[in-house]
């Protein structure tokens, strides 16, 4: 078509006839611009449904991106606030077991210091009690054809009269509060006493000689004293014994008495204020 249109154009342009403007050139003109312009819309058409269509699809790639970073951040947000809660929540464990805890240490503390408040109450009154009971006091007497021996003890204490010396092998008497435990027959010396009171028919001097290893070892101490006016020899320590891990540790005291030697021991020190404060202090010897 655009091939016809240049011939007639041409049939027209005449030598004697210069080519003026005509509607044929112009038809011809106009057709071929009409063309371009139909190309060119329809083109223009394509490409703005094909940049539209593009532009949805960025949308839509930008809105899955969107929901996708949406997605990962909210899961994000749900483990970080998972973690917190569960933190939280293992905080609030531990600080109620640490309450507890606190609690039950405070309370067992106090529970502690009730019960040594107790005890010390009553282990004061017992002492109270005693003391009042060790001024109530009764007197000893040695047998007269021995020496004369006499001090004071607390009433509530009982005396056991082992051997009164007639025998002539010695007086033997033991002393407790309230009973007196049995006194061993076969020679293992091991029993406890609160006092014990003997008059050996020996000299001081041949009594002690049965110390004197333990004393070289440092397992006794030997110390001359005055007691109530009286010289005698203080022995304290481990004292010697037919059981190695069961021996007594004790205080005694020996006196010259004529011929004779007297011994007052404790088998305690729980008794050395009975010992000091009512037999040795009330003393006497003929």
């Amino acid at each position: 078509m655009i091939k016809v249109g240049s011939l007639a154009q041409l049939v027209e342009q005449r030598p004697e006839e210069p080519c003026v403007p005509s509607s044929s050139l112009g038809g011809a003109t106009n057709f071929l611009i009409n063309s371009a312009l139909a190309v060119f819309y329809f083109y223009k058409i394509k490409f703005r449904k094909a940049l539209e269509k593009f532009k949805n699809i960025s949308i839509m790639v930008d809105m899955n991106r969107f929901k996708k970073g949406a997605v990962k951040g909210s899961t994000i947000a749900i483990i970080l606030l998972s973690i917190g809660f569960a933190g939280a929540g293992s905080f609030g464990i531990w600080a109620y077991i640490e309450y507890n805890n606190v609690k039950t240490d405070v309370e067992g503390k106090i529970d502690l210091q009730v019960a040594e408040g107790k005890r010390k109450q009553q282990e004061d009154d017992e002492k109270k009690y005693n003391e009042e009971r060790r001024k109530t006091v009764k007197e000893f007497r040695a047998p007269e054809d021995l020496g004369k021996v006499t001090f004071s003890y607390p009433t509530f204490w009982n005396q056991y009269v082992e051997s009164n010396g007639s025998d002539r092998k010695g007086f033997f008497s033991y002393f407790y509060p309230d009973t007196v435990p049995p006194v061993p027959k076969d020679g293992k010396d091991t029993q406890r006493f609160g006092l014990r009171v003997a008059i050996y028919e020996k000299s001081v001097d041949e009594v002690l000689k049965e110390f004197n290893e333990a004393i070289k070892k440092g397992e006794l101490s030997s110390e001359a004293v005055t007691v109530n006016g009286y010289p005698a020899t203080k022995i304290a320590g481990l004292f010697p014994g037919p059981e190695k891990n069961n021996r007594i540790r004790g205080t005694a005291y020996y006196f010259k008495l004529n011929s004779k030697t007297l011994m007052i021991r404790t088998d305690a020190d729980t008794y050395n204020n009975v010992l000091n404060e009512n037999v040795l202090s009330t003393l006497k010897m003929d």
